[in-house]
């Protein structure tokens, strides 16, 4: 079964499914950027058995075709963080260093100060 991701789904999805073993191509991995959703579909249903997307325009595009294709296209959702939140929130989870003599220094958890502030929130206060 060969399986086509639209490029609104994370980049990394690719990988993931092809380390599992399934045969996966997206806009991205083809260079379709760009690309109308009419034409894409087009592409797609020549060349794969079951398509996933987020787009609902595009979506609702397909759901007029012809069923007589072999592509199946479905919408998911993915539940994330907004952008500002899931960066900050990588950045603490990042262990905190002092530099101290061009030695790094480190308190007995592994971590920096736990009086002081998170990294993300001096970030949002522009203190960064």
């Amino acid at each position: 079964m060969k399986i086509f991701l639209d490029g609104n789904l994370p980049r990394k999805l690719v990988e993931a499914l092809r380390a599992e073993g399934h045969d996966v191509e997206s806009v991205h991995t083809l260079h379709l950027q760009g690309l109308a959703n009419g034409k894409l579909y087009e592409f797609a249903k020549e060349s794969f058995d079951l398509g996933f997307t987020r787009d609902s325009g595009f979506a609702n595009a397909v759901r007029g075709a012809s069923r007589s294709t072999r592509l199946r296209l479905l919408r998911v959702t993915l539940v994330q963080k907004p952008q500002d939140e899931a960066v900050y929130a990588e950045i603490d989870s990042q262990p905190r260093r002092t530099e101290v003599l061009g030695a790094s220094v480190r308190n007995r958890h592994g971590t920096g100060s736990h009086d002081r502030p998170s990294r993300s929130q001096n970030i949002k206060h522009g203190r960064g």
